[in-house]
């Protein structure tokens, strides 16, 4: 045998090891990309858009791409449990994404990224003891608690201006985590009857047909053509980019890579909403503010990397 057969072994299993470092690398940027974004664009968005309609609109395009997409490669769009499927859509994204974009109206994405990334795991966790009767980790009661104060410093922290408005913003913001909560669990069920991209696409049309007749209704009418270059980019932005792709490149980095890998993503991108506001929306981050952050992010790892509670995707404005 010869002496440069290990030597090539081991070169080849460093190329290997690179390119999947780089594999990793790559999607851990783009989900973050993905997620972070939705938060600014869901801000700059709502600026001239009307709450119900932004979400409305953007599902029903996302929801057609996403079930044309399942039904072209013979996927399962769920609707054997279609109560389920009900459930999903009018928990987890109709009601969710309305307190979300009600509460962004009033409260800064940097809240509504931290929020969501600290309370909906924590909700997660109750809903299993209350409904499926689990058993709590102190790890993972641990990681609720320091989560929930991180959230308090962050809420009730010093900031400039707001008052009583950003704080019922904030309220609106931690209703949309619960629903995200509740979304995540029925997500469980429909998923073992059909495929994650036909569930998303029947569950996202739906949802967006369920809040059509509201948003026509009670909010102005929808102007596309009144808007401006940055609004039609946001809205863009968060209709294909953040709707269609944010969850299927995060369960591919899951798939591949590890649940307890992915959950980096969960730490990184309230660090790039906090980053991106400060620069694009002269947003003042506290030293206050920052420490419930961190808290609440802190929380969030102990709960996420406990087995469990499990692994859930971030959420998405």
């Amino acid at each position: 045998m010869s002496t440069t057969e290990p030597s090539q072994a081991t070169a080849g299993e460093r190329a290997g090891r690179a390119t999947a470092g780089q594999t990793e690398l790559a999607l851990i940027a783009t989900t973050v990309i993905l997620y972070a974004g939705g938060w600014i664009a869901a801000e700059y968005a709502l600026r001239t858009i009307a709450p119900l309609s932004l979400a409305s609109f953007r599902f029903l395009i996302a929801g057609m791409i996403l079930v044309i997409a399942a039904r072209l490669t013979g996927r399962s769009l769920g609707l054997d449990r279609p109560g389920t499927v009900v459930a999903l859509a009018f928990f987890g994204i109709a009601v969710g994404h309305a307190f979300f974009y009600w509460g962004l109206r009033l409260a800064p994405a940097t809240d509504g990224s931290i929020l969501s990334t600290a309370l909906a795991p924590a909700m997660m966790l109750a809903l299993g003891v209350v409904v499926l009767h689990e058993r709590v980790s102190r790890r993972g009661m641990l990681g609720a608690v320091v989560g929930i104060v991180g959230v308090l410093l962050v809420v009730v922290g010093p900031r400039e201006g707001g008052g009583d408005l950003v704080l019922l913003g904030d309220l609106l913001l931690a209703l949309g985590a619960a629903s995200i909560a509740i979304y995540t669990v029925l997500g469980r069920v429909a998923m073992t009857e059909g495929s994650a991209i036909g569930v998303a696409g029947s569950s996202t049309l739906l949802a967006g047909l369920m809040m059509l007749p509201f948003a026509l209704l009670t909010e102005p009418p929808f102007a596309p053509q009144a808007w401006s270059i940055e609004t039609w980019l946001a809205f863009g932005y968060l209709t294909v980019p953040s709707a269609v792709f944010a969850a299927s490149v995060y369960y591919t980095l899951v798939r591949r890579f590890g649940a307890v890998r992915a959950t980096l993503v969960q730490y990184i991108v309230p660090v790039v909403v906090f980053g991106l506001s400060a620069w694009l929306f002269a947003e003042a981050l506290t030293p206050v503010r920052v420490a419930g952050a961190l808290l609440a992010l802190a929380g969030t790892r102990l709960m996420l990397t406990d087995k469990r509670t499990g692994i859930v995707a971030p959420a998405e404005a």
